[in-house]
């Protein structure tokens, strides 16, 4: 073999190793990638109307909130963000409101989480939320 062949068969040789070893690297990545989505959580109610109360006051406000069902009750969330910063900052307009909440944060790995991240669809994820709690 002369020297042009070998230096082209090394060439291509490193190419398929190096090619195997990014594909491997980025396939056990992707395999733990996770996402964390933050939120307030306004309430848990026994009662659906109290829930669409408790709601109604929160898009008073102008911020937007969910209401997903867990086992026999309604969770009302709001200020669903996968930055925390921005959970915090509304969560200011809660307190100067006089509305209370506890600040959640919600992490999964699962494909179907990550997707309804990406996607920001957020009824989505609520209804993921509480799958997973199930």
């Amino acid at each position: 073999m002369n020297k042009k062949s070998a230096s082209v068969f090394l060439a291509l040789f490193l190419n398929v190793l190096f090619a195997g070893l990014f594909l491997g690297i980025s396939f056990l990545l992707k395999e733990n990638e996770s996402a964390t989505v933050y939120m307030n959580q306004i309430g848990i109610y026994e009662e659906e109307s109290n829930a669409s109360e408790s709601k109604l006051k929160v898009e008073a406000l102008g911020l937007t909130a969910y209401t997903y069902a867990l086992d026999d009750l309604f969770v009302v969330v709001s200020s669903v963000y996968e930055e925390k910063s921005l959970t915090q900052s509304e969560a200011e307009l809660l307190n100067a409101n006089g509305i209370s909440f506890i600040e959640k944060e919600v992490t999964s790995s699962s494909p179907a989480f990550l997707e309804a991240m990406h996607a920001e669809d957020i009824e989505k994820l609520m209804e993921l939320m509480n799958d997973q709690s199930s």
